[in-house]
Formats: C-alpha cells, structure tokens, sequence
C-alpha cells in the first residue's frame, strides 16, 4: 500500500560520522565522514485491532512491521586520524522494525 523514500545528506549544512575502519594490514584507522544516503522502506505486514469512528472523533490503533534498505554513496573523508584519506567501504544496510502507532482526531 505505500512505500517510503528517504534521501539522507542533501542539505546545505553536512553531517559527520565518525567511523572505523582497517585497511589490508589489519591497521585502525579513525575517519570523520560525509555521505549521501538513500533509504526504501516498505510495509510487510499490517495489522489494525481498533477503529471507531463518531461525528466529531475518529480513533484508531496499527501495527506495522516493515524492511527496508539503505544505500550510502558520495562518501568524502573530513577528517583522518593519519595520513590516508581514501574513504572506506560503505556497504548497504537490511533493516527490519515494527511501528505502533495510535490515532486520534477530533473535529470542530
């Protein structure tokens, strides 16, 4: 029934991460990051226990369980703690999570 976009890093301002990584050697590394991310959530299963409706109130409870993807890219290093400034390897990320939403409206 619905899917949701969510374009992270598209502002003015810039947001940091900071984040570990190694290189071949095994050697740490830590980097300040900058990075665009685009994430796809979609909807697996819903459920809705409660819904009431009046002439000047409606009411009503869901449970959504939902998955999604995050796909991080224009990774730029800010900062290093040594001299490499190549950017690691972003990977994309699986999520799952559940929402609990209750909803209330009253009408004038």
């Amino acid at each position: 029934r619905e899917a949701a976009v969510y374009l992270f890093g598209r502002t003015k301002g810039r947001d940091a991460l900071y984040a570990i990584a190694s290189d071949i050697n095994g050697i740490e590394n830590l980097y300040i990051l900058s990075y665009r991310s685009t994430q796809i959530e979609f909807p697996v299963l819903e459920y809705r226990p409660f819904r009431s409706f009046a002439t000047d109130q409606s009411s009503g409870i869901l449970i959504q369980f939902f998955t999604g993807i995050d796909f991080p890219h224009q990774v730029e290093v800010l900062e290093s703690l040594t001299e490499d400034y190549t950017p690691p390897k972003l990977d994309k990320i699986w999520y799952f999570g559940a929402r609990f939403i209750f909803d209330w409206r009253h009408y004038f």
